[in-house]
């Protein structure tokens, strides 16, 4: 209460119905704000920052409230509109990447279209240029139809099967089935202990068929090792050296059985020497005769090749084009692979026949010197017409080495022959592979010429 006749100040205030003993001292400071309950504005996050306007609104009624819940409805509203404005413009977007996608993969099917169609423009310019017959053509695009009925019957065969296949499948399913459930009925049948007696047997098939597994898996990795193995020691060369010492022994082993009966023949009587001497004579000459007629053979087919090889040159001379010349480079490639393929068989076919001519040779000078013996050592001497027989043999046998030795310079002038026909192939690949260089450079630059232009 004021004191009676004081007058009141000119800045006193009137007091009202408040609450007088507020104290307001250390509000800011002492209350606890949490940074992430900052207000949320249409700027942003902000803090609470003080005022310099002046002394805000002290009263906060009914009115204040609504006004302020009409503006954050407002707000609202507008950030709802703004979000559907969003919305209808990414969903705009979206229906627009759906046509467009469509309309991308409608024009790849049209660009593959056109590539097709630019590629059989092309074949046929390249056909026109290079002077191909209509026939050429046709017959090519009936071959490439024929292929192509082959392939689709192929398909349809392999469809069908396919389709029995599956039959097959559901019927062994269906029949699985039925056993199983034969089976199931079967085990409800059972007794308790002739269930349980199952049951075990059960788990201990399960058990022995996982030990199974495990032990096959062993044995594949024994197996994957026991190979690594085999493989070093393929590699080792004191291995492959005692490999080839055994094959030796053995070799060695069967010449001396050879010796030691060509010996016990020696203390043969001499009819029956002589009559073994002939039998393998005749047995030598026969073996001749069948090398004389591989070398027939293989001197057929070197003129067959040198045919071909003419003939490829001839074409080769007649037209230029590039995919002629890729064909025919393809087929004297396959052929001179074959002819080198030929060579390299043909040295160990000339060692074989000439390891048969000395082997040959040998035993009849053995025999020959055996029979000698024979003869000295006999009390009898072989009468004179026994005598001419032997000469005749003898002088037969000669004959039979002189066309051998004849026969193997023959191969080998082949032989000088083909590497001269070798040698003419590799310069004809020299210059099919600079004419293929050329005929590439000039697809290029008509390439960069037709790109420049279109």
């Amino acid at each position: 209460s004021m004191r009676l006749g004081s007058r009141m100040g000119t800045a006193a205030r009137q007091p009202t119905a408040m609450r007088k003993d507020v104290n307001t001292e250390g509000v800011g400071y002492n209350t606890n704000i949490n940074v992430t309950n900052r207000p949320v504005t249409n700027h942003g996050l902000s803090g609470v920052t003080s005022s310099s306007q002046g002394p805000k609104r002290k009263i906060y009624d009914k009115s204040y409230y609504l006004n302020l819940l009409k503006s954050k409805n407002s707000e609202l509203s507008t950030e709802i509109h703004k979000f559907k404005k969003e919305i209808d413009v990414i969903n705009k977007d979206n229906q627009t990447f759906l046509v467009l996608e469509k309309k991308y993969d409608i024009l790849i099917n049209d660009v593959r279209i056109l590539e097709g169609e630019l590629a059989d423009y092309n074949l046929a310019q390249d056909k026109f240029r290079s002077g191909t017959r209509t026939d050429d053509i046709n017959a090519l695009y009936q071959h490439i139809r024929m292929q192509n009925e082959k392939r689709k019957n192929q398909l349809d065969e392999l469809f069908l099967e396919r389709k029995d296949l599956e039959n097959e499948i559901s019927e062994l399913e269906r029949q699985i089935n039925a056993i199983n459930q034969a089976n199931e009925e079967k085990l409800n049948e059972l007794d308790p202990e002739q269930k349980e007696q199952y049951d075990s047997f059960r788990v201990e098939n399960y058990q022995l068929q996982r030990d199974i597994y495990s032990l096959r898996a062993e044995l594949d990795d024994v197996n994957v090792r026991l190979k690594d193995l085999d493989d070093k020691l393929k590699q080792d060369t004191l291995r492959q050296r005692a490999q080839h010492l055994r094959d030796e022994r053995i070799n060695l082993l069967k010449k001396k059985e050879e010796l030691e009966l060509q010996t016990n023949e020696s203390n043969l009587p001499f009819p029956e020497a002589r009559e073994r001497l002939r039998n393998r004579i005749k047995q030598d000459h026969s073996e001749i005769l069948h090398c004389e007629k591989k070398i027939t053979e293989l001197k057929k087919i070197i003129d067959t090749y040198q045919k071909n090889i003419n003939e490829l040159e001839g074409d080769l001379t007649e037209q230029k084009t590039d995919q002629d010349d890729s064909h025919k480079y393809e087929a004297l490639h396959q052929r001179d692979k074959e002819m080198t393929q030929f060579m390299d068989n043909f040295e160990e076919i000339k060692e074989e026949e000439s390891k048969q001519l000395e082997v040959l040779e040998n035993n009849i000078a053995f025999m020959l010197e055996h029979m000698s013996k024979g003869i000295t050592k006999s009390e009898a001497m072989p009468s004179k017409s026994e005598f001419h027989n032997m000469a005749d043999d003898l002088a037969y046998n000669k004959g039979l080495v002189e066309g051998s030795e004849n026969t193997l310079a023959r191969v080998k002038i082949e032989l000088e022959q083909r590497q001269g026909d070798l040698e003419k192939i590799e310069t004809l690949e020299g210059k099919i592979e600079r004419e293929n260089k050329n005929m590439n450079e000039k697809l290029k630059n008509m390439q960069d010429d037709m790109d420049n232009k279109f």
